[in-house]
């Protein structure tokens, strides 16, 4: 199979999409199918582009002998807004058409995939599946469109939103196969107006050969001066979506938890300088693979924020007897999102 893929996130980000779409494109490589991706400079989630990295220059690398891959140059906000968030995706739309284009009509791909966030470059994807008479194919991490709304980003009743929404129903309308992460998106896709016979399910994954019981108290706990008897962590992007400020103020007076947050992102200053007021609040760095277990084994609950549950949920397990090590406090999240 010749596969060209379409994707604004890739390795070396080490966190998010990147992960799925790098492992995805090189497990199809080792299995012997021949894979082309087009993707952009490595900004998430610090917004930044690395050192090491030219703003305006593309740079081509060939991790395998089926593997070739491209990354092209974006525009990367410093604080994304909505407009600017909008701005960032054009831009890398831009910079990878005609190379996206230049590869379908070299190799002829079997299928073109499209990995969306972002949707604004599946119009280029749809165009070069048309071109060589490939099968399009795109993959919904997220939906973009309601995450916006949900986040104030975008208003439902502006006319934006309005354009905005059209835009998602046109292109979910215009691929051959869609695939999304959960049961609940696939349902989602379905009352979008998708067919079943066009949906189907690619979940992410873990490694799971990485994670191993420990025997003894995270070095952790002590390398961030964790007195407490418990621990709540969260590690991945510090955006609005993720809310992470707004659950950490409420945890003042809970003397018996520690938050810890490790990842990075548009509101990591924020949460950096909320901390240093508060003595049960922590901020990391993200941590090297090789810590996983030891990073994991750190927390009595594991923080997937969503939604104002979070913080009932948290207070609830502060104020609780402490006997955490071994139990998990999540609220119910909308697995649409």
């Amino acid at each position: 199979m010749k596969l060209l893929i379409l994707g604004i996130n890739y390795s070396p980000e080490l966190i998010g999409i990147a992960v799925y779409t790098s492992q995805l494109a090189e497990g199809l490589a080792m299995r012997g199918h021949q894979i082309e991706l087009v993707t952009a400079q490595p900004y998430y989630p610090a917004w930044k582009i690395p050192e090491g990295w030219s703003r305006f220059g593309y740079r081509r690398e060939s991790p395998s002998a089926n593997l070739r891959v491209i990354h092209c140059p974006l525009y990367v906000p410093a604080q994304p807004t909505g407009l600017k968030r909008l701005l960032h995706y054009a831009s890398f739309t831009l910079a990878a058409a005609l190379q996206i284009l230049a590869r379908a009509l070299r190799t002829q791909p079997d299928h073109v995939l499209v990995v969306a966030p972002s949707l604004v470059s599946a119009p280029l994807g749809l165009l070069a599946a048309r071109l060589t008479g490939a099968k399009s194919w795109l993959h919904v991490q997220d939906f973009e469109v309601e995450a916006a709304f949900a986040t104030g980003l975008l208003s439902k009743d502006s006319r934006i939103g309005r354009l905005a929404e059209r835009f998602e129903r046109n292109i979910l309308s215009s691929f051959d196969r869609i695939s999304s992460i959960s049961r609940a998106m696939r349902r989602k896709l379905a009352e979008k107006g998708i067919p079943d016979d066009r949906i189907f399910e690619l979940r992410n994954w873990a490694d799971l050969s990485r994670v191993m019981p420990q025997t003894g108290p995270s070095s952790l706990k002590a390398e961030l001066g964790i007195e407490s008897e418990s621990v709540a962590l969260y590690s991945g992007n510090v955006a609005r979506k993720q809310g992470i400020a707004d659950t950490v103020r409420p945890l003042r007076d809970c003397p018996g938890l520690t938050f810890v947050n490790c990842g990075g992102g548009p509101y990591l200053n924020e949460l950096t300088v909320l901390a240093l007021d508060l003595p049960n609040a922590r901020v990391s760095r993200l941590q090297p693979i090789e810590r996983l277990s030891e990073f994991l084994d750190l927390a009595d609950i594991q923080v997937l924020p969503r939604t104002d549950e979070i913080v009932r949920g948290l207070l609830t397990a502060a104020s609780a007897p402490l006997c955490l090590k071994h139990s998990r406090v999540l609220p119910q999240r909308d697995e649409s999102h």
